[in-house]
């Protein structure tokens, strides 16, 4: 029942649209079986939410939304809202096991006079079952193997839009300073465009997969193609496994506490292969005061200085310039200078938005990153726009109070 691997590929990415650019999350469910349905045309699909707390599975969205009642309504409720105890129905197996099934002929009805093929996949949240996808088709015996693997990597893509939508309305409804509005849209930036960076790898494995399945078949697969095909998989996972711990990160909790700005310069200075040709200059006043943070303050620095090496590459005078600073009794300020040529004026409106970058092949993924970081601890991080040549970004960071006594 699979398509080609270009046209799994191009449903993937049409999946991944829907699921990020409906703010609505059952709307967007729903509109996701819609697309899911080109890969299985002549299925009933359902997706059900699962409730621990009352141990039920509820109806989020079914597709075709009419004539699916007639079938589904002889085993389970057929309309959406309605929910039954785990229990009644196969997607209890995979509630329970958090596996997926296929049960290519399982009776339907109460006399066993029809007969359905089934595909079940869990939707897995993070260490919680979210839901089940379902597959029927009324012929037994229709489904392959790769239509459960589908299914099932649909259910992934599901469960991270599930998961990001739980975390933004956690977020809304905290009170804390450190999440604020900028915050829960840059999460939706991240989302929009990470998940389509993962589908893109993963539907290059896929379809990679496919082709050795094709090639092994016909006997016309050497052992040179093989290690070649193999190395394209390795990569595109390690692409994904990547973006996947992206998608993750910048959820993870922050604890501020007081640390010291030059010790921090200090590790990233440190850590530099800087080139013979560069000339590092550091200007830092002595005795700052310990400022709001944490270790990660060292990749912002680092993301700075990289981007300020990168683009002196091809220029005639290599100077890099850090600057301490106390600003007024509440906050200090480092500046990274350069002397490469400047940010173009068609990308400084966007700078720190997800996926804008002046960098061939890159992910656009370090200033959005450090701002949203800087914005979570209280600080800033501002790209001056008055200085004469090069570029000049400040990152600005709050005083931590010094204790009585201290």
């Amino acid at each position: 029942m699979a398509g080609s691997g270009m046209d799994i590929a191009r449903i993937f990415r049409e999946i991944a649209g829907r699921l990020v650019a409906t703010p609505e999350l059952d709307t967007a469910l729903a509109l996701t079986l819609s697309a899911v349905r080109q890969l299985f045309p002549d299925s009933i699909l359902a997706l059900y939410r699962y409730w621990p707390t009352s141990d039920e599975l509820e109806v989020v969205a079914l597709e075709p939304e009419t004539g699916a009642h007639a079938l589904l309504g002889m085993r389970l409720p057929a309309t959406v809202g309605t929910r039954l105890a785990v229990g009644q129905w196969r997607p209890a197996q995979v509630v329970r096991s958090g596996e997926a099934i296929h049960l290519p002929s399982v009776a339907l009805s109460a006399d066993a006079t029809l007969h359905v093929d089934l595909l079940c996949a869990p939707i897995q949240g993070i260490g919680r079952i979210l839901g089940v996808l379902q597959a029927v088709s009324e012929r037994p015996y229709t489904f392959r193997e790769e239509d459960l693997a589908n299914l099932h990597a649909i259910a992934a893509l599901i469960a991270l839009a599930e998961e990001t939508a739980r975390r933004g309305q956690d977020l809304q409804t905290t009170t804390t300073s450190q999440v604020n509005a900028e915050y829960i849209a840059a999460m939706s930036d991240m989302t929009a465009h990470l998940t389509h960076r993962l589908v893109n790898d993963m539907g290059a494995v896929r379809l990679t997969v496919q082709v050795l399945k094709r090639q092994h078949e016909s006997g016309k697969l050497t052992d040179a193609e093989l290690l070649e095909k193999l190395d394209g998989i390795e990569r595109h996972s390690d692409g994904a496994i990547a973006l996947v711990r992206r998608i993750k990160r910048p959820f993870d909790r922050i604890e501020s506490a007081p640390i010291q700005i030059e010790l921090a310069l200090d590790e990233v200075v440190r850590g530099l292969s800087l080139p013979d040709d560069v000339v590092l200059i550091r200007r830092v006043e002595p005795d700052l005061p310990p400022v709001y943070g944490t270790h990660q303050i060292t990749e912002v620095f680092h993301h700075l200085i990289r981007n300020a090496l990168d683009a002196m590459a091809d220029s005639p005078v290599k100077r890099l310039t850090l600057i301490g600073r106390r600003a007024g009794e509440d906050a200090v300020e480092v500046a990274v200078e350069d002397t490469g040529p400047g940010i173009p004026e068609a990308l400084r409106a966007g700078l720190f938005r997800l996926g804008v970058t002046g960098k061939q092949n890159a992910l656009g993924y370090g200033l959005w990153w450090s701002k949203l970081y800087l914005t979570r601890v209280g600080g800033a991080l501002e790209l001056d726009a008055t200085a004469s040549q090069g570029t000049r970004f400040v990152v600005r960071l709050a005083v931590a109070p010094t204790r009585a006594g201290a």
